[in-house]
């Protein structure tokens, strides 16, 4: 998956920086990529989805970072709520994708 939309992407013409870690290396590879999107799943091994867009939520400028959740569980109120700005439930089309990258 990963892969997959690392492709879809960079021919949208985005850098790709891709991340797979527990939830501290996650919220340092923020800290240090300073990225436009976060592009995530809510269930990354160890790591806390949901707590994971609060704490990026609180770092300094990460207002500014736009979020993205991909996943195919049910919880899209959920993310929204706590800061996401949009929800993609597994499976997607490119097309909504490119239109919540844009939105």
């Amino acid at each position: 998956m990963v892969e997959l939309l690392t492709t879809m992407l960079e021919l949208e013409g985005c850098q790709v920086t891709t991340f797979l870690g527990d939830q501290e290396a996650a919220l340092d590879a923020v800290r240090r990529e300073k990225p436009d999107v976060l592009l995530m799943d809510l269930f990354l091994g160890d790591c806390d989805g949901l707590k994971l867009i609060d704490q990026v939520r609180k770092l300094p400028g990460g207002g500014q970072v736009r979020i993205i959740v991909v996943s195919g569980s049910e919880r899209s109120a959920e993310c929204l709520e706590i800061g996401a700005d949009a929800f993609l439930e597994k499976p997607f089309m490119p097309e909504e994708l490119y239109a919540a990258l844009h939105a």
